[in-house]
Protein backbone atom coordinates (compact mmCIF):
# COMPACT_ATOMS: atom_id res chain seq x y z
CA UNK A 1 0.00 0.00 0.00
CA UNK A 2 2.85 2.36 0.87
CA UNK A 3 4.61 1.67 -2.44
CA UNK A 4 1.47 2.37 -4.45
CA UNK A 5 0.98 5.73 -2.69
CA UNK A 6 4.62 6.65 -3.29
CA UNK A 7 4.22 6.03 -7.04
CA UNK A 8 1.13 8.24 -7.16
CA UNK A 9 3.00 11.03 -5.35
CA UNK A 10 5.84 10.78 -7.85
CA UNK A 11 3.43 11.07 -10.77
CA UNK A 12 1.79 14.13 -9.24
CA UNK A 13 5.19 15.75 -8.60
CA UNK A 14 6.27 15.10 -12.19
CA UNK A 15 3.06 16.67 -13.47
CA UNK A 16 3.61 19.75 -11.28
CA UNK A 17 7.20 20.07 -12.51
CA UNK A 18 6.12 19.82 -16.15
CA UNK A 19 3.39 22.43 -15.64
CA UNK A 20 5.85 24.81 -13.97
CA UNK A 21 8.31 24.23 -16.82
CA UNK A 22 5.85 25.36 -19.53
CA UNK A 23 6.42 29.14 -19.02
CA UNK A 24 10.17 28.63 -19.36
CA UNK A 25 9.72 26.72 -22.61
CA UNK A 26 7.36 29.39 -23.94
CA UNK A 27 9.79 32.19 -23.04
CA UNK A 28 12.76 30.36 -24.60
CA UNK A 29 10.88 29.71 -27.84
CA UNK A 30 9.68 33.32 -27.95
CA UNK A 31 13.21 34.59 -27.33
CA UNK A 32 14.56 32.37 -30.12
CA UNK A 33 11.93 33.65 -32.55
CA UNK A 34 12.57 37.26 -31.51
CA UNK A 35 16.33 36.98 -31.95
CA UNK A 36 15.89 35.22 -35.30
CA UNK A 37 13.73 38.13 -36.46
CA UNK A 38 16.32 40.61 -35.16
CA UNK A 39 19.09 38.76 -37.04
CA UNK A 40 17.17 38.89 -40.31
CA UNK A 41 16.14 42.52 -39.94
CA UNK A 42 19.65 43.62 -38.90
CA UNK A 43 21.13 41.85 -41.90
CA UNK A 44 18.55 43.35 -44.23
CA UNK A 45 19.10 46.88 -42.91
CA UNK A 46 22.88 46.42 -43.02
CA UNK A 47 22.80 45.40 -46.68
CA UNK A 48 20.46 48.27 -47.58
CA UNK A 49 22.60 50.82 -45.72
CA UNK A 50 25.82 49.60 -47.28
CA UNK A 51 24.53 49.69 -50.85
CA UNK A 52 22.92 53.10 -50.27
CA UNK A 53 26.31 54.40 -49.17
CA UNK A 54 25.06 55.43 -45.73
CA UNK A 55 27.37 53.16 -43.78
CA UNK A 56 31.13 52.68 -43.93
CA UNK A 57 33.26 49.58 -43.50
CA UNK A 58 33.42 49.95 -39.70
CA UNK A 59 29.65 50.21 -39.56
CA UNK A 60 29.25 47.02 -41.58
CA UNK A 61 31.82 45.28 -39.40
CA UNK A 62 29.98 46.40 -36.27
CA UNK A 63 26.69 45.07 -37.62
CA UNK A 64 28.29 41.75 -38.60
CA UNK A 65 29.69 41.27 -35.09
CA UNK A 66 26.33 42.18 -33.62
CA UNK A 67 24.71 39.52 -35.81
CA UNK A 68 27.31 37.01 -34.54
CA UNK A 69 26.31 37.85 -30.98
CA UNK A 70 22.64 37.30 -31.79
CA UNK A 71 23.44 34.01 -33.54
CA UNK A 72 25.25 32.84 -30.38
CA UNK A 73 22.11 33.51 -28.34
CA UNK A 74 19.92 31.59 -30.80
CA UNK A 75 22.44 28.73 -30.86
CA UNK A 76 22.40 28.63 -27.06
CA UNK A 77 18.61 28.36 -27.07
CA UNK A 78 18.83 25.51 -29.58
CA UNK A 79 21.39 23.76 -27.38
CA UNK A 80 19.11 24.30 -24.36
CA UNK A 81 16.39 22.23 -25.98
CA UNK A 82 18.69 19.62 -27.53
CA UNK A 83 20.48 18.94 -24.22
CA UNK A 84 17.33 18.27 -22.22
CA UNK A 85 16.70 21.79 -20.90
CA UNK A 86 20.27 22.49 -19.85
CA UNK A 87 22.55 25.45 -20.65
CA UNK A 88 26.21 24.44 -20.70
CA UNK A 89 28.35 27.09 -19.03
CA UNK A 90 30.77 27.24 -21.94
CA UNK A 91 28.15 28.81 -24.22
CA UNK A 92 27.86 31.83 -21.94
CA UNK A 93 31.64 32.14 -22.08
CA UNK A 94 31.50 31.92 -25.90
CA UNK A 95 28.98 34.76 -25.94
CA UNK A 96 31.25 36.83 -23.68
CA UNK A 97 34.28 36.17 -25.88
CA UNK A 98 32.34 37.14 -28.99
CA UNK A 99 31.18 40.35 -27.33
CA UNK A 100 34.69 41.28 -26.14
CA UNK A 101 36.14 40.63 -29.60
CA UNK A 102 33.43 42.82 -31.09
CA UNK A 103 34.36 45.66 -28.75
CA UNK A 104 38.08 45.24 -29.45
CA UNK A 105 37.68 45.29 -33.22
CA UNK A 106 35.05 48.01 -33.42
CA UNK A 107 35.89 50.34 -30.55
CA UNK A 108 37.75 53.54 -31.20
CA UNK A 109 38.89 53.99 -27.63
CA UNK A 110 42.18 54.96 -26.05
CA UNK A 111 44.95 52.50 -25.28
CA UNK A 112 44.01 51.92 -21.65
CA UNK A 113 40.47 50.84 -22.56
CA UNK A 114 41.85 48.47 -25.18
CA UNK A 115 44.18 47.04 -22.52
CA UNK A 116 41.24 46.47 -20.16
CA UNK A 117 39.22 44.81 -22.90
CA UNK A 118 42.19 42.62 -23.79
CA UNK A 119 42.60 41.57 -20.16
CA UNK A 120 38.89 40.77 -19.93
CA UNK A 121 39.17 38.71 -23.11
CA UNK A 122 42.21 36.90 -21.69
CA UNK A 123 40.28 36.08 -18.50
CA UNK A 124 37.36 34.69 -20.53
CA UNK A 125 39.62 32.57 -22.73
CA UNK A 126 41.56 31.31 -19.70
CA UNK A 127 38.26 30.48 -17.97
CA UNK A 128 37.13 28.54 -21.03
CA UNK A 129 40.43 26.64 -21.15
CA UNK A 130 40.21 25.76 -17.44
CA UNK A 131 36.59 24.75 -17.86
CA UNK A 132 37.42 22.45 -20.76
CA UNK A 133 40.39 20.90 -18.93
CA UNK A 134 38.25 20.33 -15.83
CA UNK A 135 35.45 18.86 -17.91
CA UNK A 136 37.82 16.46 -19.67
CA UNK A 137 39.37 15.45 -16.35
CA UNK A 138 35.97 14.73 -14.80
CA UNK A 139 34.84 12.78 -17.87
CA UNK A 140 37.94 10.58 -17.66
CA UNK A 141 37.63 10.15 -13.89
CA UNK A 142 33.97 9.17 -13.98
CA UNK A 143 34.04 7.31 -17.32
CA UNK A 144 33.06 4.00 -15.68
CA UNK A 145 30.22 5.64 -13.79
CA UNK A 146 26.61 4.95 -14.68
CA UNK A 147 26.18 8.60 -15.72
CA UNK A 148 26.37 8.95 -19.49
CA UNK A 149 26.35 12.77 -19.52
CA UNK A 150 28.45 14.89 -17.19
CA UNK A 151 28.74 18.57 -17.72
CA UNK A 152 28.63 21.64 -15.52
Amino acid sequence: MLTKNKGANTAVLRMIVSILHLPTVFIMISTGILFSWIILSTFYLMVLSYFAGEIDLYGVLEQVFLIFLYVEVVASIKIYFSQNYHFPLRFFIYIGITHMLRHLVISRQDGLDVLYLSLALFVLVASLALYEMNSQYLKQKFRDSCEDHFEL
